[in-house]
Protein backbone atom coordinates (compact mmCIF):
# COMPACT_ATOMS: atom_id res chain seq x y z
CA UNK A 1 0.00 0.00 0.00
CA UNK A 2 1.19 3.46 -1.20
CA UNK A 3 0.01 6.08 1.81
CA UNK A 4 -0.01 9.83 1.16
CA UNK A 5 -1.17 10.44 4.61
CA UNK A 6 -0.99 9.41 8.07
CA UNK A 7 -3.91 10.01 10.43
CA UNK A 8 -3.73 8.68 14.59
CA UNK A 9 -7.17 7.82 16.32
CA UNK A 10 -6.99 7.64 19.48
CA UNK A 11 -9.61 5.38 20.68
CA UNK A 12 -11.14 5.30 24.32
CA UNK A 13 -10.93 1.60 24.81
CA UNK A 14 -14.37 1.23 27.23
CA UNK A 15 -16.16 2.65 24.48
CA UNK A 16 -14.71 3.50 21.34
CA UNK A 17 -16.79 4.24 17.51
CA UNK A 18 -13.88 1.79 15.41
CA UNK A 19 -16.57 1.08 12.53
CA UNK A 20 -16.86 4.55 11.95
CA UNK A 21 -12.64 4.50 11.71
CA UNK A 22 -12.98 1.50 9.55
CA UNK A 23 -15.65 3.32 7.06
CA UNK A 24 -13.46 6.10 6.84
CA UNK A 25 -11.06 4.11 5.95
CA UNK A 26 -11.99 2.23 3.37
CA UNK A 27 -13.48 5.24 1.73
CA UNK A 28 -9.73 7.11 1.56
CA UNK A 29 -7.32 3.72 0.72
CA UNK A 30 -4.25 5.68 -0.02
CA UNK A 31 -4.40 7.00 3.61
CA UNK A 32 -2.37 5.28 6.58
CA UNK A 33 -4.59 5.03 9.86
CA UNK A 34 -2.96 4.71 13.48
CA UNK A 35 -5.41 3.18 15.59
CA UNK A 36 -4.04 3.15 19.11
CA UNK A 37 -5.61 1.89 22.06
CA UNK A 38 -5.29 -0.53 24.97
CA UNK A 39 -4.64 -4.40 24.10
CA UNK A 40 -7.75 -5.73 25.18
CA UNK A 41 -9.67 -3.45 22.89
CA UNK A 42 -7.54 -3.93 20.42
CA UNK A 43 -7.72 -7.14 20.10
CA UNK A 44 -12.17 -7.36 20.17
CA UNK A 45 -11.96 -4.75 17.05
CA UNK A 46 -9.15 -5.57 15.11
CA UNK A 47 -9.69 -9.72 15.06
CA UNK A 48 -7.97 -12.02 12.02
CA UNK A 49 -11.16 -11.26 10.04
CA UNK A 50 -11.69 -7.90 10.42
CA UNK A 51 -7.84 -6.58 10.30
CA UNK A 52 -7.87 -8.44 6.67
CA UNK A 53 -10.11 -6.25 4.88
CA UNK A 54 -8.75 -3.17 6.28
CA UNK A 55 -4.86 -3.11 5.34
CA UNK A 56 -4.70 0.14 5.74
CA UNK A 57 -5.31 0.50 9.22
CA UNK A 58 -2.79 -0.21 11.40
CA UNK A 59 -3.40 -0.91 15.61
CA UNK A 60 -1.22 0.05 18.27
CA UNK A 61 -1.20 -0.70 21.69
CA UNK A 62 -1.52 1.72 24.43
CA UNK A 63 -1.03 1.13 28.07
CA UNK A 64 -3.59 1.32 29.68
CA UNK A 65 -2.58 2.72 33.18
CA UNK A 66 -3.51 -0.20 35.68
CA UNK A 67 -0.77 -2.20 37.36
CA UNK A 68 0.06 -5.98 36.60
CA UNK A 69 -2.48 -8.32 38.56
CA UNK A 70 -4.78 -5.30 38.86
CA UNK A 71 -8.50 -6.42 40.25
CA UNK A 72 -10.18 -3.18 40.65
CA UNK A 73 -13.72 -2.31 39.34
CA UNK A 74 -14.40 -0.91 35.94
CA UNK A 75 -14.41 2.29 37.25
CA UNK A 76 -10.64 2.36 38.64
CA UNK A 77 -9.65 1.19 35.59
CA UNK A 78 -10.86 4.25 34.24
CA UNK A 79 -9.95 6.43 36.01
CA UNK A 80 -6.05 5.01 35.94
CA UNK A 81 -6.56 4.75 32.28
CA UNK A 82 -7.25 8.66 31.95
CA UNK A 83 -4.62 9.40 34.31
CA UNK A 84 -1.47 7.83 32.18
CA UNK A 85 -3.67 8.40 28.46
CA UNK A 86 -1.95 11.25 27.59
CA UNK A 87 1.85 10.32 28.08
CA UNK A 88 0.59 6.64 26.61
CA UNK A 89 -0.94 7.86 23.72
CA UNK A 90 2.28 10.47 23.10
CA UNK A 91 4.59 7.64 23.53
CA UNK A 92 2.70 4.90 20.88
CA UNK A 93 2.28 8.19 18.62
CA UNK A 94 6.06 8.39 18.47
CA UNK A 95 6.61 4.59 18.02
CA UNK A 96 4.09 4.21 14.95
CA UNK A 97 5.87 7.48 13.15
CA UNK A 98 9.09 5.88 13.90
CA UNK A 99 7.99 2.23 12.20
CA UNK A 100 6.07 3.61 9.79
CA UNK A 101 8.97 6.38 8.82
CA UNK A 102 5.76 8.85 8.51
CA UNK A 103 4.66 12.28 10.22
CA UNK A 104 1.39 11.67 11.60
CA UNK A 105 -0.61 15.00 9.99
CA UNK A 106 -3.99 14.90 11.81
CA UNK A 107 -4.92 13.33 14.71
CA UNK A 108 -9.26 11.92 15.36
CA UNK A 109 -10.25 10.90 18.46
CA UNK A 110 -13.46 10.53 20.88
CA UNK A 111 -14.11 13.85 21.76
CA UNK A 112 -13.93 12.80 25.50
CA UNK A 113 -10.19 12.94 25.36
CA UNK A 114 -10.05 16.28 25.59
CA UNK A 115 -6.18 15.79 25.71
CA UNK A 116 -6.08 14.78 21.93
CA UNK A 117 -6.17 18.72 21.12
CA UNK A 118 -3.04 19.35 23.10
CA UNK A 119 -1.39 16.39 21.32
CA UNK A 120 -2.05 17.77 18.26
CA UNK A 121 -1.49 21.82 18.51
CA UNK A 122 2.10 20.25 20.47
CA UNK A 123 2.99 18.98 16.97
CA UNK A 124 1.02 21.84 14.70
CA UNK A 125 -1.69 19.27 12.90
CA UNK A 126 -5.23 19.33 12.80
CA UNK A 127 -7.26 17.61 15.82
CA UNK A 128 -10.56 16.27 14.73
CA UNK A 129 -12.74 15.30 17.89
CA UNK A 130 -15.86 12.82 17.56
CA UNK A 131 -18.99 12.54 19.91
CA UNK A 132 -21.52 9.70 17.92
CA UNK A 133 -22.93 9.26 21.73
CA UNK A 134 -26.80 10.51 22.18
CA UNK A 135 -26.84 14.18 22.67
CA UNK A 136 -27.34 14.13 26.54
CA UNK A 137 -24.31 12.52 27.19
CA UNK A 138 -22.34 15.07 25.67
CA UNK A 139 -24.79 17.73 27.47
CA UNK A 140 -23.94 16.14 30.94
CA UNK A 141 -20.01 16.70 29.93
CA UNK A 142 -20.78 20.12 29.12
CA UNK A 143 -22.85 21.11 31.94
CA UNK A 144 -20.73 19.49 34.33
CA UNK A 145 -20.22 22.16 36.79
CA UNK A 146 -23.80 22.80 37.10
CA UNK A 147 -24.51 19.37 37.72
CA UNK A 148 -21.95 19.04 40.40
CA UNK A 149 -23.56 22.16 41.91
CA UNK A 150 -26.79 21.00 42.00
CA UNK A 151 -25.89 17.53 42.94
CA UNK A 152 -22.54 18.01 44.90
CA UNK A 153 -18.98 16.78 44.35
CA UNK A 154 -19.37 13.66 46.50
CA UNK A 155 -21.71 11.86 44.11
CA UNK A 156 -24.00 11.01 47.14
CA UNK A 157 -26.99 13.07 46.58
CA UNK A 158 -30.33 11.43 48.04
CA UNK A 159 -32.07 13.25 44.75
CA UNK A 160 -33.64 10.69 42.75
CA UNK A 161 -34.32 13.29 39.99
CA UNK A 162 -32.87 16.93 39.25
CA UNK A 163 -34.50 19.35 37.64
CA UNK A 164 -32.21 21.44 36.16
CA UNK A 165 -32.99 24.58 33.91
CA UNK A 166 -30.07 24.39 31.80
CA UNK A 167 -30.42 22.68 28.96
CA UNK A 168 -33.49 20.75 26.79
CA UNK A 169 -31.65 17.79 26.93
CA UNK A 170 -30.86 17.56 30.58
CA UNK A 171 -34.05 18.98 32.12
CA UNK A 172 -34.55 15.94 33.71
CA UNK A 173 -32.41 12.72 34.56
CA UNK A 174 -31.89 10.79 37.21
CA UNK A 175 -28.69 12.31 39.62
CA UNK A 176 -27.58 8.85 41.15
CA UNK A 177 -26.87 7.41 37.94
CA UNK A 178 -23.86 9.85 37.31
CA UNK A 179 -20.27 8.84 38.13
CA UNK A 180 -18.50 11.22 39.95
CA UNK A 181 -14.92 10.06 40.15
CA UNK A 182 -12.94 10.69 43.89
CA UNK A 183 -11.61 13.85 42.45
CA UNK A 184 -14.75 15.30 41.57
CA UNK A 185 -15.04 14.73 38.13
CA UNK A 186 -18.26 13.60 36.51
CA UNK A 187 -17.66 11.28 33.87
CA UNK A 188 -20.00 8.82 32.79
CA UNK A 189 -23.18 7.07 34.50
CA UNK A 190 -22.60 4.83 37.52
CA UNK A 191 -23.86 1.71 37.37
CA UNK A 192 -23.36 0.12 40.96
CA UNK A 193 -25.51 2.75 42.90
CA UNK A 194 -28.50 2.14 40.88
CA UNK A 195 -30.24 1.12 43.95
Amino acid sequence: MVSDLHIGVLAFPFGTHAALVRRLSASVPNTRFSFFSSTVSNSTLFNERISDSYDNIQPYNVRDGTPEGFSGSHFEAVDLFLDAASGNFEKAIGEAEEETGMKICCLISDAFLWFGGDLAAKRGIPWVPFWTAASCSLSVHVYTDEILKAVGSTGKSVLLYLDLDISGNLNKFIARNLYITARGELIFFRIENLF
